[in-house]
């Protein structure tokens, strides 16, 4: 069982000098790493307002540095199933309502923080990193092809090994451990990337499910009808 490596998806690659660094500060001020992973994955499904939206959300979750930590396992998973139900049950009414489209909007932004941490909390990388290589061979495997995490098997008997990587390094050396051609960084970063993507298709999914008769029109003015600056009072 190999220990579980601290790596953090906001740990960026040392600057090579004073300019690279203060790019890099610039950019970091300008747009989190996980607004990256949004941008990146969502920016062809949403329109600006909606994706900063979703972007804001995230960076603000609550209790997010708590996520996947020290004996948090099961509270990451609650927090992903709470998130998805408030953004499912406001999306009733999002496309008739700016508010609950704000409203469901927000809680999706904060079930992709969840749901991206994963991977860089946990030890669920390293644990891929072990079966590939005991059944390829050291380094005689794609790290880019480890498969997205099932859910429905996190926190069951299926899963025992999983565990939280427990105290997180800001610029964490194991990090950047390489894994063949690419590291555990970049590795928990791919996988954060795809499984944002999944978010948002399960999340349709489950609109169609709910609402099927209106399902296109929710969904659609979730990708692309106006949001307020700010959440109604009432919710």
């Amino acid at each position: 069982m190999p220990a579980a490596l601290a790596f953090d998806l906001n740990e960026q690659p040392n600057p090579q000098n004073a300019q690279d660094a203060q790019n890099a500060q610039a950019a970091e001020r300008q747009q989190s790493l996980h607004g990256n992973i949004i941008q990146e994955s969502l920016s062809s499904t949403f329109a600006p307002d909606n994706l900063n939206l979703i972007i804001k959300s995230c960076d603000q979750a609550d209790d997010a540095d708590l996520l996947f930590q020290k004996n948090s396992i099961k509270r990451g998973l609650s927090y992903i199933e709470r998130e998805q139900k408030k953004a499912l049950n406001a999306a009733y009414a999002a496309d008739r309502n700016p508010a609950y489209r704000f409203t469901t909007l927000k809680h999706f932004g904060y079930m992709l923080r969840a749901s991206q941490d994963f991977y860089s909390n946990s030890n669920y990388v390293e644990l891929q990193v072990e079966r590939l290589t005991n059944k390829f061979g050291n380094n005689n495997f794609d790290p880019y092809t480890i498969d997205l995490v099932d859910w429905n098997h996190v926190g069951t008997s299926q899963n025992s090994a999983l565990s939280e990587a427990g105290k997180l390094k800001n610029n964490a050396r194991q990090g950047q451990e390489t894994i063949g051609q690419s590291t555990y960084y970049k590795t928990a970063r791919e996988l954060a990337l795809r499984e944002t993507a999944r978010q948002w298709d399960v999340f349709s999914t489950l609109i169609k499910s709910r609402y099927p008769s209106r399902a296109q029109f929710i969904i659609t003015a979730l990708k692309e009808a106006s949001v307020p600056e700010q959440e109604a009072e009432f919710f």
